[in-house]
């Protein structure tokens, strides 16, 4: 609307920003005449339908991307706690954390930590969590599917292996809370 209503501009200024572009000034009574002009609101009332028609393709695609988490199948394969416990704190000693300098995890840790990490070992290690998340990265709504997403695999970690069932629900609650706060920023 600008180019069509108002170019060539009245001033222009080098953009110390890095951008190749100069910035483009426009008188401000210029401005305000064109504004009650018919053209402009007629190309008001164009960009308006078509903000109207995006707003509409991102509410369908949100949409869209919590029917594919709702849909998804979920599946938690059983290993026995012991078991489990061995292979979580191999693959947390494995992990980036540790070789940064973490202490390693070991059978015989708090039972806080084993928990926490039998918990993320399972969702990343087990199920199709980490797949399913590359499929949601960058898409309209991700943030709200991947929270369903994760609550999701949680609640069923939490079925397959009720003595996480704790964790579970302080991790669905630290996710919660994180999407909250990530709202009100």
């Amino acid at each position: 609307m600008i180019r069509d209503l108002l170019d060539p501009p009245d001033k222009t200024k080098p953009n110390h920003r890095g951008r190749l572009n100069d910035i483009k000034l426009y008188d401000a009574d210029r401005v305000a005449a064109v504004e009650v002009t018919v053209a402009f609101r007629g190309a008001q009332a164009k960009a308006e339908v078509r903000r109207g028609a995006a707003n509409t393709r991102v509410a369908a695609r949100r949409y869209e991307l919590l029917v594919y988490v709702r849909n998804l199948k979920i599946d938690v394969p059983r290993v026995s706690k012991r078991e489990l416990i061995r292979r979580a704190c191999a693959w947390f000693n494995d992990s980036e954390r540790v070789q940064a300098g973490a202490d390693p995890a070991r059978i015989d840790a708090d039972k806080e930590l084993l928990d926490r990490i039998c918990v993320n070992y399972v969702r990343h290690a087990l199920t199709q969590y980490d797949a399913a998340c590359e499929v949601l990265r960058g898409k309209a709504g991700c943030d709200d599917a991947h929270l369903e997403l994760k609550e999701r695999v949680l609640d069923a970690i939490a079925d397959h292996y009720l003595w996480l069932e704790v964790e579970c629900f302080r991790q669905c609650c630290a996710a919660e809370q994180a999407a909250l706060s990530m709202e009100f920023e």
